[in-house]
């Protein structure tokens, strides 16, 4: 019988990609993770292509006994149950190190500008306003970004776009990154000094147990009042909750994000997703690598 690869997230995929499968003997399976457990010859399986849909935990790796891979066309690792994993001997592939493909993929960079200019200029709430019947220009002023301070936590592949961005609209760039020097923008040797001096704050680091909470409640207490924060890496590196009370107080001007802590297991649980309905709280869901040129 055949090796079976089975996809839990199919949606979009690629053609040319199950092609290739089938050329080197594999037998495509299309699935969900709603139904997977329905699925007769799981013991078939020797690879499973995930995305970001739900949590490759204990349940996953034991429902296939024999699986060898997990693909994921991903660069964090947080949706995977990795210690449970290792123990199984089973090899992990996303696109986490290959630098030389990611870097032709804005779309991470592109949204996080977007939020950028959401939040500067109040355009997805004036535009709610409008569906909702009114015309009120006045109520929906908002700053311009030339001359701004931007600060930057993480000159990586997509912190280095975000930077270069930066630079086309006249703001000015400083950035907090220990393992990168760059001269064309201002490096900050201590974080504590960035999160104090900018106007709006962007986070571009990845996400393990060592960086957990990164931003946490002594870190987030020194951002400068009227700052506005946005985060399209993971939900894990700052302490939601001490994010929410910032805004709560009016600390923080205005926070985005595209991620949620623990969004594969249950982002009802989250702060920020309490929280979604406060004014200046601007939510999108995990859409930043999700697009179709991508």
């Amino acid at each position: 019988m055949k090796k079976i690869i089975y996809n839990i997230e199919p949606k979009d995929y690629s053609n040319k990609a199950i092609e290739k499968w089938k050329d080197l003997g594999y037998s495509y399976v299309e699935g969900s993770w709603d139904n997977y457990y329905f699925f007769k010859d799981f013991l078939l399986v020797e690879i499973l292509i995930v995305r970001l849909g739900g949590m490759v935990n204990k349940k996953i790796i034991d429902f296939f006994p024999n699986l060898k891979v997990i693909l994921s066309a991903t660069t964090g690792h947080n949706h995977i149950d990795k210690p449970t994993i290792d123990k199984k001997n089973i090899k992990i592939i996303t696109l986490r190190g290959e630098n030389k493909f990611l870097e032709k993929i804005p779309s991470t960079a592109e949204l996080t500008w977007g939020l950028i200019l959401n939040i500067f200029r109040n355009i997805h709430s004036s535009n709610n306003d409008v569906i909702s019947g009114n015309w009120n220009r006045e109520n929906f002023k908002g700053f311009q970004l030339s001359n701004k301070k931007i600060g930057i936590v993480g000159l990586g592949r997509i912190g280095k776009k975000v930077a270069k961005y930066a630079l086309a609209f006249d703001m000015k760039v400083s950035y907090y990154d220990p393992n990168v020097f760059d001269e064309t923008y201002s490096k900050v040797d201590c974080i504590e000094d960035l999160v104090n001096t900018v106007d709006i704050l962007t986070i571009h680091i990845h996400a393990d147990p060592s960086n957990y909470k990164f931003f946490d409640k002594k870190l987030i207490s020194q951002i400068k009042k009227g700052t506005a924060i946005v985060n399209t890496s993971r939900g894990e590196i700052w302490d939601e909750l001490q994010i929410v009370e910032a805004l709560k107080k009016n600390q923080l001007a205005a926070v985005a994000t595209d991620v949620i802590d623990n969004e594969t297991l249950g982002y009802e649980k989250s702060p920020i997703w309490e929280a979604r309905f406060e004014d200046n709280m601007l939510i999108t869901p995990h859409i930043g690598g999700a697009s179709f040129d991508a």
